[in-house]
């Protein structure tokens, strides 16, 4: 972490007044579902306390910390340096949740009463519904993504595949961004990987001070930023968040796993070194070779940049055709059977596939970058190629992901088509591991 004045981070160890106005609630779990991490933001410093439990009488009780931190950045279209410093946020860890169990909560002593359900354990053998979305944003758009996922209540968690608030180092955007997903957020994890629109370098050298720390994902270690990246305002803010980038941020939140159910979900972060040799490439081939498929068979992915795109956006971008070219080999090797991804604004699926070839035994892609952000849609397409199954350009919407059992999962894609609720693609994938 920077230690200059843009890089300032306080941790709050403290017993304080537990009555600041509480706001931009959002869960995510650990590593399994035994784990739920409660977070949320003050305007003032106050106590980290969450009362939680299985009836409304609430009897247990967990503490956490806060902190906050400031940023020296130019937004997007400006062309000069805009300070912002963070409400103080506040992350609970609450541990030892039994699995599948409803659990009602409180933030401090006068929080509203809110409830989750918490995720099948690793092994549990029962359907679970994974809601996905991409490059989601803060438009009309967005908010009818997050009402259409709103009436799915059959959701156990939520994949955000990168870019998500288009703060565009306009700080202030990242609480807007999380006051929108509070009605889902409050009672769904929410769990993410970085995109580009997170790269945001804070004035520091450092890179991604908002995604670090607002999303607590479940940590392999604590998180190394050695980033020495620097705007210049001549650029007007379009070096906040470059479409090709690579940084130096290892472990915290940057590429972590986590499981439920019959569901081993590793997350990558397209924008840190990918290269065979890298901490993310030897930590997600130890990731890999350490599942136990008898009690996880399905192992799927989660990154920002798509390494199958028919599209005409986002074409070999530098960072996307290094990352593939050093661990496609590993999601064939240890059978990962699809694999999300976000950064072009648009939806399309692929067949099975392994470096360009359709196969029983290659990845599933998925390119759900149609969450509804600022930028309009990626509506212009190459000519199709072998492995591209199915595209669409012109609507937004997001993705829900059934698995059924071990062999087989249901995927669906869900546009925002009005009001109605409608299923535009489908298809039925087989576990490589199965």
């Amino acid at each position: 972490m920077g230690t200059g004045a843009a890089g300032l981070l306080l941790t709050i160890a403290f017993v304080l007044p537990a009555h600041a106005s509480i706001s931009q609630v959002h869960l995510a779990m650990g590593k399994t579902s035994s784990t739920m991490v409660v977070s949320w933001v003050t305007s003032t410093q106050s106590d980290s306390l969450v009362r939680f439990g299985t009836s409304d009488s609430l009897s247990s009780s967990a503490t956490g910390n806060s902190s906050f931190y400031s940023s020296k950045s130019v937004p997007r279209q400006a062309t000069a340096f805009a300070e912002y410093t963070s409400p103080f946020i506040h992350h609970v860890h609450l541990n030892g949740l039994s699995s599948s169990t409803k659990y009602f909560y409180r933030i401090g002593t006068d929080g509203r009463l809110e409830w989750f359900t918490t995720p099948p354990a690793p092994g549990e053998a029962k359907p679970l519904t994974i809601a996905m979305v991409g490059d989601l944003g803060q438009t009309s758009d967005s908010a009818s993504t997050i009402h259409h996922v709103l009436e799915d209540s059959s959701a156990s968690i939520m994949l955000h595949a990168g870019d998500m608030s288009y703060a565009d180092c306009d700080g202030a955007r990242w609480d807007s961004y999380f006051a929108m997903i509070e009605p889902l957020s409050k009672r769904l994890p929410w769990m993410v990987t970085a995109g580009n629109h997170e790269i945001e370098p804070d004035g520091t050298g450092e890179i991604m001070a908002a995604f670090k720390r607002r999303c607590a994902m479940p940590e392999v270690a604590p998180g190394v930023d050695q980033s020495q990246v620097f705007q210049d305002p001549k650029n007007t803010g379009y070096d906040c968040t470059p479409s090709a980038f690579t940084g130096d941020f290892d472990f915290g939140n940057s590429f972590y796993s986590f499981e439920l159910g019959l569901a081993h979900v590793v997350v990558l972060n397209s924008y840190v070194q990918t290269k065979v040799g890298s901490a993310q490439y030897k930590w997600l081939e130890h990731d890999l070779k350490e599942v136990d498929t008898t009690q996880t068979p399905w192992i799927m992915a989660m990154f920002h940049s798509p390494w199958y795109n028919s599209n005409h956006d986002h074409q070999s971008e530098f960072n996307t055709v290094a990352m593939r070219a050093a661990m496609e080999p590993l999601f064939q090797q240890y059978n990962v059977s699809l694999a999300i991804c976000g950064h072009v604004h648009a939806y399309e699926r692929s067949a099975p596939v392994y470096k360009n070839q359709t196969t029983p035994t290659g990845t599933t892609y998925f390119n759900i970058g149609d969450g509804g952000n600022r930028e309009g849609h990626s509506s212009s397409w190459l000519e199709s190629p072998g492995w591209s199954a199915n595209h669409d350009g012109t609507m937004f919407g997001h993705s829900r992901l059934t698995v059924e059992n071990r062999t087989h999962a249901l995927f669906e894609w869900i546009p925002n088509d009005g009001t109605d609720w409608i299923i535009r693609d489908s298809v039925w994938v087989r576990n490589l591991n199965g």
